[in-house]
């Protein structure tokens, strides 16, 4: 089952990739005079993270956990509006997933 480390170097690996993403992106529209077409670079971009959300509910709680850390170490290099979104999605579910092993580990 993945673990904390797991959740937290794929947070790491996502965050760093897509930076790296979308600068060569950016500089390869701009170098052509195309700069607005990252209005559909950043539509995709939304579209991805809502896909990634969509399997968040299949998480282990410490693969959610690393996830979510790894995610606030690196929060000063992403958008406030990917830290929102994943943040108001990720911790309620964080907590819904605790409570169910809280539950669980309850009746046994």
């Amino acid at each position: 089952m993945p673990s904390f480390e797991s959740g937290l170097k794929r947070a790491i690996a996502e965050v760093i990739t897509g930076i790296i993403t979308l600068v060569i992106i950016e500089t390869v529209l701009n170098s052509y005079k195309v700069g607005w077409l990252m209005i559909i670079v950043n539509i995709i971009s939304i579209i991805l993270i809502i896909f990634l959300i969509d399997k968040i509910p299949f998480w282990s709680l410490t693969y959610l956990l690393g996830w979510l850390f790894g995610l606030a170490l690196l929060s000063s290099l992403l958008s406030l509006w990917e830290i929102i979104l994943y943040f108001v999605i990720g911790v309620p579910l964080l907590i819904i997933k605790f409570k169910n092993k809280l539950i669980k580990w309850l009746n046994l």
